[in-house]
C-alpha cells in the first residue's frame, strides 16, 4: 500500500460508536475537529465511507458518531419521538419558559405561593444552567441528569460527550438526515448544561434536515443544505413557507437534475449526492483552512 492510499479504517460496532476516520496517513493538523453523524437506515460500512469522503474533502481526520439503524420502521419511530421533543424544546425556549424563568417572574412566584417558594431555588438553578458561560464547570449532578435524559439515544449521548470533552476546541458537525435530530438533541443538552456560551466554538453543516428547530446558541453558525425534491426537508416547518430570516440560517439548494426525478426518489436525500450537488464540499474545504 502506498503512503497516499487510504489506510485501514475502523468499522462502527454499535449505536453511539465514536471512531476516527482518515483518508490518508498524511493529513493536515489543525485545531478544528470535524465530526460526522449519519442519517436514517445507514449500515456501518456506509457511515465509514462517508466519514472517509469528508476526510478526503477536508484533508483532516474525521470523528464519526454512528447513529445505528434499527430498520426503517424503528428509525422512523425514533425520528418522530426526537422531532416532537425538539419542537417542544423550541416552543419552550422561544416563549413559555423564557418568560417564566426571568428573575422577576421567579421572585414573583416565590412571594405569592408556597409552591413558588419551594420551587424557586430549582427554577433559579435551571435559569443559571441556561445562561452559564462555557468556562464555568457545571454541577456534576446537572451533567449526570442531562446524560441520563440522553440515554435513550446512544448517538446523541456520544455526541454530547464528544462535544463537552473540550468545549474550547472548535468543532464542525456534519449531520445528515436523522443525524440532524441526533445533533439537535445533543445541542439542546449542551445548552441546558452550559448555556448558549457552551456552543461558542461549534458549527453545524446540516444536510437534508428534518429537524424542526435548533437551540438559540447555534444561531448564525449553522448552514443548511438540501434539495427541493427531498420530502424529508419538509419536516422542517421553516421550509413550508420559506421562513428563514436574514442572518439566521441559509439553505443551499442543489440543481437536482431531471434524470434524478425520474424514479430515483432517494437520490435528492442521499448524503453523497448532496455533498456533490451543493456548495457543501467547497464550504468544508474552507472550514478546514
Amino acid at each position: 500500500m502506498s503512503e497516499n492510499s487510504i489506510p485501514p479504517n475502523p468499522m462502527p460496532k454499535g449505536d453511539g460508536s465514536v471512531l476516527e476516520y482518515r483518508f490518508s496517513k498524511q493529513l493536515k493538523r489543525i485545531q478544528t475537529q470535524f465530526l460526522y453523524v449519519n442519517g436514517i437506515n445507514t449500515p456501518p460500512e456506509v457511515h465509514q465511507n462517508i466519514a472517509i469522503l469528508i476526510s478526503s474533502i477536508t484533508q483532516t481526520p474525521v470523528t464519526g458518531v454512528y447513529n445505528a439503524t434499527d430498520g426503517m420502521l424503528g428509525d422512523l419511530k425514533q425520528c418522530v419521538g426526537d422531532w416532537v421533543r425538539i419542537f417542544a424544546s423550541q416552543i419552550g425556549e422561544e416563549g413559555f419558559f423564557r418568560d417564566r424563568l426571568s428573575e422577576s417572574a421567579i421572585t414573583s412566584m416565590a412571594s405569592t405561593s408556597v409552591a413558588g417558594r419551594i420551587s424557586a431555588p430549582y427554577l433559579h438553578a435551571l435559569r443559571e444552567a441556561w445562561i452559564a458561560p462555557s468556562d464555568i464547570k457545571p454541577a456534576k449532578k446537572a451533567v449526570e441528569e442531562v446524560r441520563k435524559g440522553l440515554g435513550r439515544n446512544a448517538a446523541a449521548l456520544s455526541l454530547f460527550d464528544e462535544i463537552t470533552r473540550n468545549l474550547k476546541r472548535p468543532k464542525i458537525i456534519v449531520a445528515h438526515s436523522q443525524g440532524n435530530l441526533v445533533t439537535s438533541f445533543a445541542l439542546w443538552a449542551v445548552q441546558a448544561v452550559y448555556g448558549t456560551g457552551g456552543m461558542a466554538n461549534l458549527q453545524v453543516r446540516s444536510i437534508s434536515s428534518p429537524s424542526p428547530a435548533w437551540p438559540r446558541g447555534i444561531n448564525h453558525r449553522i448552514k443548511v443544505y438540501g434539495q427541493k425534491d427531498d420530502l424529508v426537508t419538509w419536516c422542517d416547518p421553516k421550509n413550508w413557507i420559506g421562513a428563514r430570516s436574514a442572518g439566521f440560517w441559509r439553505i443551499y439548494f442543489g440543481d437536482n437534475p431531471k434524470d434524478v426525478r425520474g424514479g430515483k426518489v432517494i437520490a435528492p436525500h442521499d448524503v453523497k449526492y448532496n455533498i456533490e450537488r451543493t456548495s457543501l464540499a467547497q464550504r468544508l474545504r474552507s472550514d478546514a483552512k
